[in-house]
C-alpha cells in the first residue's frame, strides 16, 4: 500500500523553499534582504535571529489566493492506492480528493562576522528551524460505489492521511567573505556604503518523518549551494538613506531516489513511484529596494522596503530513462509537475531598529523588531512573517 504520510510530506515541504532557502542562504535578518554590515576597521558583531509565521492559504499559478494546498488541484485516487492486490484494474480511477492545510514555522539564525584589513570581512553561521505542517481537511468525491471490503481499505487508506508532520533541525551552515567600504567624500551624497558578499552554504541536517523526501524537492540547502549579493546604500539626506540589494543563489547537482508520477500525470500529492536521476535545484534570484530613516533620533532607526523574489523550475533528469516502462511520459511528466515549477513572490517588509551605539562608540547590543507581509505571488504560501534580532557589535584588533 502506498504510503501515504510520505507523499503528503514531499508536497507540505513546498514551504521548505520558503524558509530555507530565505533563510539558510542567509537572505537577511529578516528574511528579506540583508542591510550590509557595519563597515569600521575590525569591527566583530555577534547575531542571534529569530522569526515566526503561519498560513492557511498560498497562491496558485494564476496568483489568485486559495487554501494552502488546494493551488495544486484536486488528487486522482487509484483502485490500486487502497488495494495493491487488486486483480481489477489498479489504475482505476475511483474518485478524487481535495486537500486543505496550513504551515507553521520558527527559525533561528546565529551568525558571527569580523571586518579584517583591507575592507574585508569573514562570517560564519548557522540556520535552526522547526517546521510543522497542519492537514484539516482531506474531501474525498467517489466516482463509484464500492463493495464492502474496498470500503474498508478506503478507510485504511484515508487514515493514514496524517493530521501534523514535523521535522526540526539545522537548517545550514555557512562561511561568508566580502568587501564593505563607505565612501565619505562624495559630493552628490553624505555618503554611499558598497557591500558585496560570497558565501557557501552546506546541505542540510534534519530529523522527521521520512527525512529522504522532506529534503529532496524543495530545500535547496540538501545540496552545496553558492551565493552572490550586492548592496548599495546612499546616504541621501541627514535623514534619509535609499539602498538596492540583489542576490544570485544556485546549488550543486545531486543524484537521488527522485518520487515521479507514471499513470496519474496531474497528481501532486499522491506520487505512486520513484526513479534514480540527477537532481538540480532551481536557482533563486532576489531583488530589493529599501528606504531608511535615520538620525532623527540617534537610538532609533525605521526601514521599510518592497522585495521580488524569483524560482528558477527545479530539474530532475533520469539516469536511465530507456529502462522506464513509458520514457516519454515520464519525462512530460517530470516537466509540468507543479512541484517542479517556478515560484515568485512580491512583499513588504517594515523594520523597528533600536540601538546603543554611537559614532563615538561603536560598540554595544542592537535589538530590531521586523515584519514582512506578502502582496502577491505564483506557487508560493501567502504567509506573514514576524520576528526580532539582537546584535552585539565590538571592536577588537587581530
Amino acid at each position: 500500500m502506498l504510503k501515504i504520510y510520505r507523499i503528503v510530506f514531499f508536497i507540505c515541504s513546498i514551504f521548505c523553499i520558503c524558509l530555507s532557502s530565505l533563510h539558510a542562504s542567509q537572505y537577511g535578518p529578516n528574511t528579506l534582504f540583508q542591510a550590509p554590515y557595519e563597515s569600521d576597521e575590525y569591527i566583530g558583531n555577534f547575531t542571534g535571529t529569530f522569526c515566526a509565521g503561519k498560513t492557511d492559504q498560498s497562491y496558485d499559478r494564476s496568483g489568485n489566493v486559495v487554501p494552502f494546498l488546494q493551488n495544486y488541484g484536486k488528487e486522482d485516487i487509484l483502485l490500486g492506492f487502497i488495494d495493491p492486490l487488486t486483480h481489477d484494474d489498479p489504475f482505476k480511477k475511483i474518485g478524487v480528493m481535495d486537500f486543505s492545510g496550513s504551515v507553521q514555522f520558527e527559525c533561528l539564525n546565529l551568525s558571527y562576522y569580523k571586518n579584517i584589513m583591507h575592507h574585508m570581512f569573514l562570517g560564519i553561521g548557522t540556520i535552526v528551524q522547526n517546521l510543522n505542517i497542519y492537514i484539516h481537511e482531506s474531501d474525498l468525491q467517489l466516482l463509484q460505489p464500492l463493495t464492502s471490503d474496498e470500503q474498508r481499505s478506503l478507510e485504511l487508506f484515508e487514515s493514514k492521511i496524517p493530521k501534523q508532520i514535523n521535522t526540526s533541525g539545522i537548517l545550514s551552515t555557512y562561511l561568508e567573505t566580502g568587501y564593505n567600504r563607505t565612501y565619505t567624500e562624495l559630493k552628490s551624497v553624505h555618503e554611499l556604503q558598497l557591500f558585496l558578499r560570497g558565501a557557501i552554504l552546506t546541505p542540510q541536517w534534519m530529523e522527521g518523518a521520512d527525512l529522504n523526501l522532506l529534503q529532496y524537492p524543495f530545500t535547496g540547502n540538501m545540496t552545496f549551494g553558492y551565493q552572490v549579493i550586492g548592496t548599495v546604500t546612499a546616504q541621501l539626506t541627514k535623514h534619509m538613506s535609499f539602498g538596492v540589494f540583489g542576490t544570485v543563489n544556485s546549488f550543486q547537482s545531486k543524484v537521488i531516489d527522485a518520487p515521479y508520477n507514471e499513470h496519474i500525470p496531474n497528481n501532486q500529492l499522491f506520487i505512486d513511484k520513484k526513479i534514480r536521476a540527477q537532481y538540480t535545484p532551481g536557482t533563486v534570484y532576489n531583488g530589493v529596494v529599501y528606504w531608511q530613516l535615520n538620525n532623527f533620533n540617534r537610538n532609533f532607526t525605521i526601514m521599510a522596503g518592497l522585495s521580488f523574489m524569483y524560482g528558477t523550475p527545479r530539474k530532475i533528469k533520469p539516469l536511465n530513462p530507456n529502462s522506464l516502462y513509458v520514457a516519454s511520459e515520464l519525462q512530460t511528466t517530470l516537466r509540468v509537475n507543479a512541484t517542479l515549477e517556478s515560484w515568485n513572490l512580491n512583499a513588504l517588509f517594515l523594520e523597528l531598529d533600536y540601538n546603543f551605539l554611537t559614532k563615538d562608540n561603536p560598540q554595544g547590543p542592537c535589538i530590531s523588531l521586523f515584519f514582512n507581509t506578502p502582496l502577491s505571488g505564483y506557487h508560493y504560501p501567502k504567509i506573514n512573517g514576524i520576528g526580532g534580532e539582537f546584535g552585539l557589535t565590538f571592536n577588537y584588533y587581530i
